[in-house]
């Protein structure tokens, strides 16, 4: 992902409230792939997001995943708990 992109959306973390240091540029990073994905019409699965960023492995994505949800900006569904939800907080990013 160019760089200019990644400092784009943690500018907009920011304007949100968001302190940069609460997501890194890799969390940012993915959290964009996300974003970019679901105005695409598709929700991601944890291999095309690794395949998408260039993480190598699906621990690492996973691991990105649950610091995104630990920060608000995603969420599983109760049903699967493996289903990728984006949260207001995420969508106001985009909207």
């Amino acid at each position: 992902m160019p760089t200019k992109e990644i400092k784009t959306i943690r500018k907009k973390l920011k304007r949100e409230g968001v302190k940069v240091r609460d997501l890194t540029p890799r969390q940012a990073e993915v959290l964009t792939y996300v974003l970019r994905c679901w105005m695409s019409g598709f929700t991601p699965t944890i291999r095309g997001i690794a395949e998408g960023v260039g993480i190598n492995g699906h621990g690492a994505a996973r691991k990105h995943l649950e610091h995104l949800r630990d920060r608000g900006y995603i969420a599983t569904t109760e049903e699967t708990k493996t289903s990728l939800v984006l949260t207001d907080k995420a969508l106001r990013l985009v909207i």
